[in-house]
């Protein structure tokens, strides 16, 4: 058990009873449940308002969820009499 054949052996046991484990979780199906409903969704709106539109609402919604602009909406002031950095709202 001390050769490295041994050690692979048993990390290969290892990995195979976590695999097991997990294929047979409710977590692992109710996360391909998840994923199936979110696809059949994206493809009834795709449907319903075309391609273009669905791509756009998909990246409108990432960018909000990233806080893209958020840079240009605040900005950094290092406050001279009290040593603080503070936050301003532009």
């Amino acid at each position: 058990m001390n050769s490295m054949q041994g050690k692979v052996n048993q990390f290969q046991a290892s990995w195979e009873a976590l695999s097991n484990t997990l294929l047979g979780s409710d977590f692992l199906k109710g996360l391909t449940d998840s994923a199936n409903t979110l696809f059949k969704i994206l493809g009834a709106i795709t449907d319903k308002l075309g391609t273009i539109p669905t791509i756009l609402t998909i990246i409108g919604a990432r960018m909000a969820f990233k806080n893209i602009g958020r840079d240009k909406m605040f900005s950094l002031i290092k406050c001279a009499d009290c040593n603080s950095v503070l936050f301003r709202y532009k």
